[in-house]
């Protein structure tokens, strides 16, 4: 059974070797939380919605790679969700990011019917 279209793109295969899957899997953990802390900088929001995603889609090689249980990867993945439905925002993006964004130029303005 082929389950390649079930990988995230760019995903790490592996390799049954326990030593390298863990050296991947610190890998792409450092990868991924490099990528939290620079989106972090521009918008919280934004940064968060991705390490969700990242997590979902890596949560196969931190497991393997015994980064992670997998009870780890539920619980964080339980508490971002609930972390972005608190902070609110449209695409990621907290009110306050859109506000920014329209200040400067950018995003759409509300119009009253």
């Amino acid at each position: 059974m082929d389950n390649s279209p079930l990988l995230a793109q760019n995903a790490v295969m592996l390799t049954g070797d326990d030593k390298k899957d863990r050296e991947a899997a610190l890998t792409k953990y450092n990868e991924v939380m490099r990528k939290f802390t620079s989106t972090f900088k521009s918008s919280e929001s934004e940064a968060y919605g991705t390490l969700l995603r990242d997590l979902m889609d890596n949560s196969y090689l931190f497991i393997a790679g015994q980064i992670m249980s997998a009870k780890e990867i539920l619980d964080k993945t339980e508490d971002l969700q609930i972390h972005l439905k608190k902070a609110g925002g449209a695409g990621g993006k907290t009110m306050g990011d859109m506000f920014h964004e329209w200040l400067n130029g950018g995003g759409d303005a509300v119009h009253s019917p």
